[in-house]
């Protein structure tokens, strides 16, 4: 086997194909890999060194183009800001996943800044590679 994949969400890359054997390293979400073999559905990586990714957290579609999408993202966070339109948890997380985070991350964190009786008026803003989550009541 000699193909491409990408990580699906932020993922451990193991010395051995269980979850037993010792974590390598965690590979960010979206990251492109070479995968060289499979064994029980998981995935032998290499280049980078060499570990094992299971399978449930690998797919051959890339993720969408994260660094276009942060700009679309930032702009349309300052226009609700400024018009004080309150988000869904879905805009928010599609906001979230458009910055670089995790689908896991970004669910947290939209389900932060929208739950409650009624969501408060958030606003996200990302700065010098942080994220800032203002919730007004």
């Amino acid at each position: 086997m000699d193909t491409y994949l990408y990580a699906t969400a932020d993922v451990n890359m193991r010395e051995g194909y269980t979850t037993d054997s010792g974590v390598i390293k965690v590979v960010p979400y979206g990251t492109k890999l070479h995968v060289t073999g499979v064994i029980e559905n998981w995935y032998r990586i290499d280049g980078e060194g060499m570990g094992y990714v299971f399978g449930k957290y690998l797919s051959a579609e890339e993720p969408v183009n994260q660094v276009a999408s942060q700009s679309t993202a930032q702009s349309q966070a300052e226009t609700s800001a400024q018009t004080g339109e309150k988000k869904t948890y879905e805009q928010t997380y599609n906001e979230l996943i458009g910055w670089g985070f995790s689908p896991e991350t970004a669910a947290e964190l939209a389900e932060i800044s929208t739950s409650g009786p009624e969501p408060p008026n958030s606003q996200l803003a990302m700065e010098g590679g942080n994220i800032n989550i203002f919730l007004n009541k």
